[in-house]
């Protein structure tokens, strides 16, 4: 898998994960808050609990994409490869 790939799913994680967190205290303790209107889109405790479901599952597939999906042989193999023309 292309590094860039890798470090970008990683980035996405950490947005999705704060993302989670948010949603989640929101959920938990922000019941009074609801609904709220940000850059003209009403959030309702309904769409919060959307939110609640969906995050945490674009969190696992940006970690699995991140660190855990394993790495291809040609991958691996050019980081032990000598360099050409010596040293």
């Amino acid at each position: 898998m292309n590094r860039r790939f890798q470090d970008a799913a990683k980035f996405f994680a950490g947005v999705a994960a704060s993302e989670t967190f948010s949603h989640w205290m929101l959920g938990l303790w922000g019941q009074n808050l609801f609904p709220m209107k940000f850059l003209g889109i009403t959030f309702t405790e309904h769409f919060n609990w959307i939110a609640m479901a969906a995050w945490p599952f674009v969190f696992a597939v940006c970690a699995y994409l991140g660190w855990w999906r394993g790495e291809s042989e040609d991958d691996t193999r050019s980081l032990t490869r000598p360099a050409i023309g010596g040293a």
